[in-house]
């Protein structure tokens, strides 16, 4: 009796990233990010903070667009980049902190930043539209809604 295998070193499979595509809706690149393919500076708009209140930023700026325009976009104060969580009116809530920017609008009343629109990965108007983006979308929009793993074969 003989059995044949076939292998392969663990060191050239690892040289081989396969298909990273996985089968969503949404998009799988992240906004600004290579695969998005965005520019940060295309889109970056100067702001003013002018007050803090633990993730809470009042951007006078902010307001100028509809509620949730800069959702899952970026704060960017001294080169450092803070994820917006929530956008409503001025308010901009972020999902962390940014190191420096609280202290330095206490020091001095105010802090300039740079504010950019956040994605929903999608391409409605809170996603690849808002950017233009269509071509680098990530995701399957139009995939089926029934599961053939789910279903029975008779």
């Amino acid at each position: 009796q003989n059995i044949k295998v076939s292998v392969e070193s663990v060191f050239t499979s690892m040289r081989r990233p396969g298909c990273r595509a996985r089968y969503q809706r949404t998009c799988r690149h992240a906004l600004y990010f290579p695969g998005c393919n965005i520019d940060v500076d295309d889109f970056k708009v100067a702001g003013t903070v002018t007050a803090v209140s633990g993730l809470a930023l009042t951007v006078a700026e902010a307001a100028l667009q509809t509620d949730q325009y800069y959702k899952a976009g970026l704060v960017i104060f001294n080169d450092l980049f803070g994820w917006i969580g929530d956008h409503i009116g001025s308010t901009l809530t972020l999902i962390g902190a940014i190191d420096g920017l609280a202290e330095y609008v206490t020091a001095h009343g105010s802090a300039s930043v740079f504010i950019a629109p956040g994605c929903d990965l999608s391409t409605g108007p809170n996603g690849c539209a808002k950017f233009s983006n269509f071509l680098n979308m990530g995701g399957f929009e139009f995939m089926s809604d029934n599961n053939p793993f789910s279903q029975s074969i008779t």
